[in-house]
């Protein structure tokens, strides 16, 4: 018998929960899952199931006016009778409101179905998650896991700026979406447990509490302590290791409550535990201890540290292939015997290259694969150093015929650069004269590389920036006469 005052289910007679509406009678009401295909969400018509989740299904559909592939995310019937479930939803649609970024799934709707469901209307991404990828095809080697997880990085130095925090990153909500020529891009595909650390909203969670996947949690998210950007930091490092070794870094454990006491005590397993392999890489073990580290001050402090982590470890793969270059480059026939590292160069070329965000415009550091696709070019020139620092890639070449015949066509290259990273808009200077290389093979900072420098920094997207007498004097164009002024070449702007 109820107590005078409960609430009763009209529809079974079951006293109501403090939520007030009773779970299994919504479930009847809304219809299950599979009666959903075929249905209309919006202007989306259903077309079949993608994946279920704990909060929602998520389903292929397609918009009615325009045949747009989108993917509807629809609350599961019984997690919509919860205040604070359907809070969740509506804070991830909110949050994916406002950020819009290449490595962010975009929202384009959300609203509510007329059974009461609420929905969001997602962009389409084809591929696998990154728990189906190493499935399929194993533990991925380090260049790839740098590759993939840079781009994860980006998405939440993006999520971090708009003072959210993400605190449910695991391998089921990172998709990774094959490319032209093999590329790959990830995706971050779920915003369910986001928490906004402005003070604009009500949280959900009180001290003490905690919410996530307990296998990634950071130890102050098991503590049920205060969050912050390096909580999803940690995560981070956890996915990385999985995605490197397709194991967890902590022994494995039936309950999760030895699995909870590992996260707080138990230091994170070594890569080399894997396989000895990762001896080679002690950088890569450097940035995951980092990562994983327990107390939270010992972590790198943002994303934006991790990601010029990341870089470095790239550079200086690319730094040891360019050593072994060089040094099978010198030698008795080198020709002007400014050759070795540790010489001057003579009238060089120094080509800098900058990157910016193609919506915004700010400064941004070239990702490894856009410095390759330009290196693949440049190296055809006689390249003797090359050196990256924040937004600029800075390559010092010696003169020579084959240097000039590169230089003809990198405003083609730039371009097609461009076209593989829609996401950057790129541009550069070229400038000739002297300069010296240091004992780590990097140019060193002179007149001759901030005239470089200036002038990829007055570049358009797009363009790159060359002085007309340097131009004339590597032969791009003809020298002027006293009434006739020479054209540069396609998308090489002159400097006077």
């Amino acid at each position: 018998m109820s107590n005078q005052g409960d609430r009763i289910c009209p529809t079974c007679g079951k006293i109501l929960s403090l939520s007030g509406i009773c779970a299994a009678c919504v479930g009847a009401q809304l219809g299950d899952n599979a009666d959903m295909i075929g249905q209309r969400v919006g202007n989306v018509r259903i077309e079949s199931k993608i994946a279920t989740g704990g909060m929602a299904v998520v389903y292929l559909g397609r918009q009615e006016l325009t045949g747009r592939k989108v993917a509807v995310k629809l609350m599961r019937p019984e997690r919509q009778v919860s205040y604070r479930d359907r809070e969740y939803f509506i804070r991830e649609a909110q949050a994916l409101g406002e950020i819009r970024h290449p490595n962010l799934v975009e929202l384009y709707s959300a609203g509510m179905t007329a059974g009461g469901r609420h929905y969001m209307v997602l962009e389409y991404v084809p591929g696998r998650t990154l728990r189906q990828l190493v499935e399929d095809d194993g533990a991925l080697d380090p260049l790839r896991c740098l590759r993939l997880f840079r781009q994860l990085l980006l998405a939440l130095e993006a999520v971090h700026a708009t003072g959210i925090l993400h605190r449910d990153l695991k391998p089921d909500n990172l998709l990774i979406e094959p490319l032209e020529n093999g590329r790959e891009r990830l995706r971050l595909a779920d915003l369910g447990l986001v928490k906004f650390t402005e003070r604009r909203m009500r949280p959900l969670t009180g001290h003490g509490m905690t919410v996530g996947t307990p296998c990634y949690m950071a130890p102050e998210q098991v503590r049920g302590e205060r969050l912050d950007a390096r909580s999803d930091l940690y995560t981070t490092g956890v996915l990385m290791f999985e995605a490197l070794t397709t194991y967890l870094p902590y022994p494995e454990e039936k309950n999760i409550d030895g699995l909870l006491d590992h996260i707080l005590e138990t230091a994170p397993a070594k890569l080399t535990r894997a396989d000895p392999k990762f001896g080679r890489f002690p950088g890569l073990q450097t940035l995951l201890d980092r990562l994983m580290a327990k107390d939270a001050d010992d972590r790198l402090p943002n994303a934006r540290a991790v990601i010029a982590a990341m870089d470095r470890l790239l550079e200086t793969d690319l730094e040891d292939d360019l050593k072994a270059a060089i040094a099978a480059y010198d030698g008795p026939d080198s020709g002007d015997g400014a050759g070795g590292p540790d010489n001057a160069i003579k009238n060089g070329i120094v080509v800098v290259v900058r990157t910016t965000t193609s919506a915004g415009g700010q400064e941004v550091a070239p990702p490894p694969g856009l410095l390759r696709l330009l290196r693949s070019w440049l190296d055809k020139g006689d390249v003797c150093c090359v050196h990256r620092h924040g937004a600029t890639a800075t390559f010092g070449m010696r003169n020579s015929a084959a240097s000039t015949s590169i230089l003809a066509g990198l405003p083609t290259q730039v371009e097609r650069v461009a076209e593989s990273f829609t996401q950057y808009s790129i541009g550069a200077g070229v400038a000739l004269g002297d300069f010296e290389i240091d004992e780590n093979v990097h140019p060193v900072d002179g007149s001759t590389l901030r005239k470089a420098r200036r002038l990829a920094h007055k570049a358009r997207p797009g363009q790159v920036l060359i002085p007309r007498s340097t131009a004339v004097a590597l032969g791009l164009v003809a020298p002027p006469d006293a009434s006739t002024s020479m054209p540069l070449p396609p998308d090489m702007g002159s400097s006077k």
